[in-house]
């Protein structure tokens, strides 16, 4: 048990953050006075452990190659256990790479769904793991705009690669140009 120099309660030491540089080991306050100061003083906080990087420019770097195959495994098992935010993630840096915005937002697959009435793959037309492609690819410039969009399934996205393949009927692209030209005159 440890007296909280916060709210100066006694609690068990599982409520007290680990501090290497103090004696017991163990922070002055509770987590839980932690929380409550960081959040009052988040600018404060912010501005005190930019100072430090600053002063510290090395720190992260010699952290990082110390524990190396630690990072790697944690990296490798929250991929593991979040897939879909991870491939996310990599869109999203793959595009920043080609100076794209990398998100898909969330209305662009609801007007999809309006647009072509269903949510189905163009080539195969299975309902099944569908993905939302772009008809040229990022890679070689495409952009992410709805016009570039196309709905495709993991199998169909994977066989089509890099290439800039539209699967769409005339009537689905001219229907999406026709919708766009109505967001761009209601923006």
């Amino acid at each position: 048990m440890k007296e909280c120099l916060g709210c100066n309660r006694t609690l068990p030491f599982s409520n007290f953050a680990k501090r290497s540089a103090i004696k017991s080991g163990l922070q002055s306050k509770c987590k839980e006075c932690n929380k409550k100061y960081r959040q009052a003083n988040s600018i404060a906080v912010k501005a005190n452990i930019d100072s430090w990087r600053l002063k510290n420019p090395k720190y992260d770097q010699t952290r990082y190659q110390n524990k190396k195959e630690e990072f790697a495994a944690r990296k490798s098992h929250w991929q593991k256990s979040n897939p879909e935010h991870a491939a996310a993630l990599a869109r999203m840096y793959r595009a920043k790479k080609m100076n794209q915005l990398g998100v898909f937002p969330k209305n662009h697959e609801e007007i999809m769904i309006e647009i072509y009435g269903i949510k189905r793959c163009f080539k195969c037309l299975t309902s099944e793991k569908i993905e939302i492609d772009h008809i040229k690819p990022v890679s070689v410039g495409g952009e992410w705009c709805l016009l570039n969009f196309q709905f495709l399934c993991r199998s169909c996205n994977s066989s089509k690669s890099n290439k800039e393949i539209d699967y769409r009927t005339k009537e689905d692209k001219s229907n999406m140009i026709d919708k766009v030209k109505e967001l761009i005159l209601c923006a």
